[in-house]
């Protein structure tokens, strides 16, 4: 048994269903390895989610929380690739977290005006959000 275990040692095996000749074992392998991404993805969207349970009967209703489900997600993953263009080692969890407190509030005024005002941001929320290239609209510093 043990001589079975040492002959398989550092053997990575695989079976899949390509019949491609085109594909070599390499690409399989890679191409497999890359999977965890999106199992992750899976496991954010089944386990992440803190919404407390419902139980929904009307059928637009259903997909209405799977539509905003997979939204979620989305925006999830983009911050996740803006996080890794921006050379930032912090995972989307931790910046959800960070910017848990922040705020905006929008009134228009009986003139007319429209004013908005960011609550409870402080410099490092505008340097993040500078990094991110996402200082846009009323998340400007205030001056």
């Amino acid at each position: 048994m043990l001589d079975k275990l040492k002959f398989m040692d550092g053997k990575y095996v695989l079976i899949s269903n390509q019949r491609d000749p085109n594909v070599s074992a390499s690409d399989i392998f890679f191409t497999s390895r890359k999977r965890v991404y999106v199992e992750t993805r899976m496991r954010y969207l089944k386990n992440n989610i803190k919404v407390r349970p419902m139980f929904l009967r009307n059928n637009l209703r259903i997909e209405g929380l799977a539509f905003v489900t997979n939204l979620s997600l989305t925006v999830y993953c983009l911050l996740e690739q803006l996080l890794k263009k921006a050379g930032m080692s912090e995972s989307v969890r931790d910046l959800f977290l960070d910017f848990e407190g922040i705020a905006i509030t929008k009134a228009k005024l009986p003139d007319g005006t429209e004013v908005s005002h960011v609550e409870n941001a402080i410099p490092f929320h505008y340097r993040t959000l500078q990094k991110l290239g996402l200082l846009i609209g009323e998340y400007q510093p205030a001056h």
